[in-house]
C-alpha cells in the first residue's frame, strides 16, 4: 500500500432511458457498523456464496448477519486478538489478516481454529480462498512484497510456495476456472500468473494500467473478464483472451477501493465502490459506457464505505458503511431481458 492521497476525482455517465437496474429509492437498512481499520483498505464485507449469509468486520470481531431476518441483527462469528485488515470466506472456511501479519483461519461451522499465527513480514492486504491445483488454497497478500500460499489439507493449513512479486501487494485473487493468478499493488501494473494443474504459478504477462496502486481484483464469473480497481479513480477492465484492455471506468468523486462483478455471467454487472459515499454499477455488455452510480445516503454526508458483495443469485447488493449496511435490490429479471446492451 503507498502512503498517497485518495485518488483523484473520475466522471461516470449515468445509466439512460427509464429504468435503472438498482433501486436506489429505498434500500433496506441493517443497524451494523461495518469498521474500516486502514483507510486504503476496504474489503470488509462479503457474502457467502453458499448460505447468503453477511459477513462483515466489526472492531475486533467478524459478524454474520442473516438478510432480512425479523430482528435484522447480527451475531459474533469469531473473536480476533488484532483489528482485521482484510476477510474472505469459502465454504465453512473464515480467513482474516492483520496489520501485524496475523492471520487466523477458523471452521465456521465447527468453531475449529485452523490457523492462528504470525505469518511473517508487515500487514497483511488481503487473504483469498479458492480451489486450484486440486486442492483449497489461501492466498495471503502482504506489503512485504510477498503473496503466501497456504494449503489447506486435513484440517490444517501449510504453506507450499512464497511468490516474490518485488511490490508491496494489495490483491492477489485467483479466476473461477483455476486457470490464472492476477497479483496488484503499488506499481503502476499487474501481474499475470499461469496456474497449472499441479498448482504451480508462472508469470506470462504484465498489465500496464494506471500512475497509482491497483487496490482490488475481480474476475468474471465464467473467467473471461478480469477488472483492477485502482486507487487513482479508475477500474480497468482486461479481456483475458488477449489480454488487451476493453474498458476504462471512472469513479465519480476519488478513489476506487473495491471491484466484483455479479456472481454469474448472464447479468453482465460490475460493481465497484469508492473511497466515501458512491457505489456504482456498470452495464458490461456493450461498450461499457452506461453506468449508475448510487448515493449510499442520498445526501452530501462522506459516508465511508467499508466493502460490498452480491447475494448468491445477484438480487441483492449490500454495501457496509461505518453506519450501516445497505440492502439494494438488483432487478434481475429486466437484466435477463435484454439480450443486447440497452438497459432500459
Amino acid at each position: 500500500m503507498t502512503r498517497s492521497n485518495v485518488g483523484r476525482a473520475g466522471g461516470g455517465a449515468h445509466m439512460g432511458g427509464s429504468r435503472v437496474v438498482v433501486n436506489e429509492d429505498a434500500p433496506r437498512l441493517y443497524a451494523q457498523r461495518s469498521s474500516i481499520q486502514h483507510w486504503q483498505l476496504r474489503d470488509l464485507l462479503t457474502v457467502s456464496p453458499n448460505t447468503g449469509h453477511v459477513y462483515f468486520v466489526q472492531d475486533s470481531t467478524v459478524r454474520r448477519l442473516t438478510p432480512r431476518a425479523p430482528n435484522r441483527s447480527s451475531a459474533v462469528v469469531e473473536n480476533y486478538s488484532f483489528l482485521p485488515t482484510c476477510m474472505a470466506i469459502d465454504g465453512t472456511v473464515l480467513a482474516a489478516g492483520g496489520q501485524c501479519s496475523e492471520l487466523k483461519v477458523t471452521d465456521v461451522s465447527t468453531g475449529a481454529v485452523l490457523f492462528n499465527e504470525n505469518v511473517g513480514g508487515l500487514v497483511n492486504n488481503a487473504v483469498h480462498i479458492s480451489t486450484h491445483g486440486g486442492e483449497t488454497r489461501l492466498l495471503v497478500a502482504n506489503n512485504d512484497e510477498t503473496i503466501k500460499v497456504y494449503a489447506l489439507r486435513e484440517n490444517t493449513l501449510r504453506l507450499v510456495e512464497t511468490i516474490q512479486a518485488g511490490t508491496p501487494v494489495n490483491n492477489a485473487c485467483v479466476s473461477p476456472d483455476g486457470r490464472w493468478l492476477c497479483v496488484t499493488g503499488d506499481s503502476f501494473s499487474a501481474d499475470v500468473y499461469a496456474v497449472s494443474a499441479a498448482g504451480e504459478y508462472k508469470l506470462v504477462t504484465n498489465l500496464p494500467y494506471f500512475s497509482d496502486s491497483g487496490m482490488k481484483i475481480s474476475w468474471s464469473a465464467n473467467s473471461d473478464k478480469l477488472a483492477i480497481a485502482s486507487q487513482e479513480g479508475c477500474v480497468m477492465v482486461f479481456d483475458v483472451r488477449t489480454w488487451r484492455p476493453l474498458a476504462t471506468l471512472y469513479s465519480k468523486q476519488g478513489a476506487c477501493r473495491c471491484v466484483k462483478w455479479a456472481p454469474f455471467g448472464e447479468l453482465d454487472l460490475l460493481a465497484f465502490s469508492e473511497h466515501v459515499r458512491h457505489m456504482n454499477i456498470v452495464d458490461t455488455r456493450g461498450d461499457f459506457s452506461a453506468q449508475q452510480t448510487i448515493s449510499l445516503t442520498g445526501s452530501a454526508r462522506e459516508t465511508n464505505i467499508s466493502g460490498f458483495g452480491f447475494s448468491p443469485d445477484a438480487r441483492h447488493l449490500y454495501v457496509g458503511s461505518d453506519a450501516h449496511i445497505f440492502e439494494y435490490q438488483v432487478d434481475v429479471r429486466a437484466r435477463l431481458g435484454f439480450p443486447c446492451g440497452e438497459l432500459a
